[in-house]
C-alpha cells in the first residue's frame, strides 16, 4: 500500500533544500524491512476480537518503527528534490513506495482493502469496519455490556470478557467509564466496592 502522496519537498529555500536532500538519502541507506502476516501477525482480526488484533498490529508496527506509514505521518517523498538549483531525482521516493507496499495485513482482511491506494486508507477500512460508530452497534455493544453475567465462567474470564466488550465500544468512540465498569463488576459478583479494590 502507499500512504498518502505529500506535497513535493522542492523548495526555494537552500537550506530546506538541503535538509530534504539529506533526509532522502539517510531514507535511501535504510534497509526495506519485510514482513509476514501470516507468522508474525497470527491473530485475524474479526468483529469479536478486533480490539486485540489492533493492539497486536500497532505494537508489531511501533516495534519495527513502521507505525507511521500507518498513521499518515510519515507521508510519501516527493519523486524528485532540487539541489544546488538542480532538480534530481529524490533517492527516497523509491524506497518508501517499497516499504510501505510491504506493510500489509492478514489475508482475511485483504479484501475489505483491495481498492485502498494507501497504507493509511488500508488500516482505516477495518478499523471503521470492526469499529463501527454506528448507533445500532453502540447500542448492541452497550446491551450486551448491561445484561453479561458471570454465570459458570471464573472471574477471570467474565472480568476478560466484561473488558473486550468495554474495549470495542472505545475503538466505536463510546467508551465507558473505568468506575462504571467496575459498578458492573462488583453489582454482578455480589461485591463491594472496597472488596472489588482488594481483589
Amino acid at each position: 500500500m502507499v500512504s498518502e502522496p505529500g506535497e513535493p519537498n522542492n523548495t526555494s529555500n537552500p537550506m530546506a533544500s538541503t535538509t530534504t536532500a539529506a533526509n532522502s538519502a539517510t531514507l535511501a541507506l535504510l534497509e526495506v524491512i519485510h514482513i509476514n502476516s501470516t507468522t508474525q501477525l497470527p491473530l485475524e482480526p474479526n468483529s469479536s476480537n478486533f480490539p486485540f488484533w489492533y493492539l497486536q498490529f500497532d505494537t508489531f508496527l511501533i516495534g519495527l518503527d513502521l507505525i507511521r506509514f500507518v498513521n499518515g505521518t510519515h507521508p510519501c517523498l516527493a519523486s524528485t528534490t532540487t539541489i544546488k538549483d538542480t532538480i534530481v531525482s529524490n533517492p527516497g521516493y523509491s524506497k518508501w513506495i517499497r516499504q510501505d507496499k510491504l506493510i500489509s495485513i492478514t489475508e482475511s482482511v485483504t479484501p475489505m482493502i483491495a481498492t485502498s491506494k494507501t497504507s493509511y486508507q488500508a488500516m482505516t477500512k477495518p478499523t471503521n469496519l470492526f469499529a463501527s460508530k454506528t448507533k445500532l452497534r453502540i447500542t448492541s455493544l452497550k446491551k450486551k455490556l448491561s445484561l453479561y453475567t458471570q454465570g459458570d465462567k471464573s472471574v477471570v474470564e467474565y472480568m476478560q470478557a466484561m473488558k473486550s466488550i468495554a474495549d470495542q465500544l472505545s475503538l466505536g468512540q463510546a467508551p465507558i467509564a473505568e468506575d462504571d465498569l467496575i459498578s458492573s463488576f462488583s453489582m454482578d459478583l455480589g461485591w463491594s466496592s472496597e472488596k472489588f479494590q482488594q481483589q
